[in-house]
């Protein structure tokens, strides 16, 4: 499944370009199911989850419907943590704003598998933080591919 395969292949980047080496910025990069077991608590940060949003269907599509381009969506959260002004959430800030900006300049324009358009970047929701001091950071992407039906019997 498609899906399965674009999630492996960006937590696969994200751990590469954020999560090894002397400048590692990230200690785990979740996915989706992974991320959504943990409860905060344990969640260990900084850390990035890979979730999947869902699909789009795509301009490109003939009469039939045989072919049809699909987005499939993708949000990438920053997990940071910080005792500091936690009500205020300026301690999370400050720790998620190098994370944030190396997560845009290792996926914008990257293509997840070879069947897929380069990733670019959506809308996303705001940012949160918890009282505990947990702060949630989201970039959204999406990635296009071009499926054909087979409707013979």
């Amino acid at each position: 499944m498609s899906v399965t395969a674009i999630e492996a292949a960006l937590v696969a980047r994200l751990t590469a370009k954020l999560g090894t080496g002397p400048s590692r910025l990230v200690e785990v990069v979740y996915g989706h199911q992974d991320y959504a077991d943990v409860p905060e608590v344990n969640m260990v940060t900084p850390s990035l989850a890979v979730v999947y949003t869902g699909y789009t269907p795509g301009t490109k599509a003939d009469q039939a419907g045989v072919i049809q381009s699909i987005a499939f969506g993708w949000t990438i959260v920053v997990n940071v943590a910080s005792a500091e002004q936690s009500a205020r959430g300026d301690g999370v800030r400050a720790e998620a704003s190098p994370i944030f900006d190396a997560v845009l300049e290792a996926l914008l324009g990257w293509r997840p598998l070879p069947k897929f358009q380069p990733l670019k970047l959506e809308p996303a929701p705001g940012a949160a933080v918890s009282d505990a001091g947990f702060g949630y950071y989201p970039l959204a992407f999406s990635t296009t591919a071009t499926y054909r039906g087979n409707p013979a019997p």
